[in-house]
């Protein structure tokens, strides 16, 4: 019995220790994402805004996207500097930067980054098709280059 309790005990305080979908102002249980808003918190792939909500309709910058990339897929390397000029003392620079030194971003000809705008669908696809290695489409300058 002592040593279920303290299971029971242990289990409850490590709930406390994670986010979960619940955890934000603007999530519910019966929501058809939470489940992966929660799994996807709990290990560190996405975190909500400061004020408590996770805003799962809302449009997602380029900036953000860089972040979520990062966070699910950690560079083996140091961020490298970075070449664009638009993100330094951005919040997310060390992500953007890290992701760049990966190979999955290049930026804009003007060498910007421009990362408070929303990603689109297909800088978005430019860049999962990069992580997985894919370099069956060519993709032109400003697609999250």
């Amino acid at each position: 019995m002592r040593r279920r309790l303290s299971f029971v005990c242990a289990i409850v305080f490590m709930a406390t220790l994670f986010p979960s979908a619940a955890a934000f102002s603007d999530i519910s249980e019966g929501e058809p994402y939470a489940q992966a808003i929660d799994y996807l918190s709990q290990n560190g792939a996405m975190e909500g805004y400061e004020d408590g909500t996770f805003r799962p309709t809302a449009p997602i910058t380029r900036a953000e996207f860089c972040t979520l990339i990062v966070m699910a897929f950690p560079p083996d390397t140091p961020a490298n500097e970075h070449s664009f000029n638009d993100i330094t003392g951005h919040w997310a620079e060390g992500h953007i930067a890290a992701i760049a030194g990966m190979g999955i971003v290049n930026g804009y000809e003007d060498g910007s980054c421009r990362p408070d705008l929303n990603i689109t669908c297909e800088q978005a696809e430019a860049v999962a098709s990069r992580l997985s290695g894919s370099q069956s489409r060519a993709y032109p300058i400003g697609y999250l280059t």
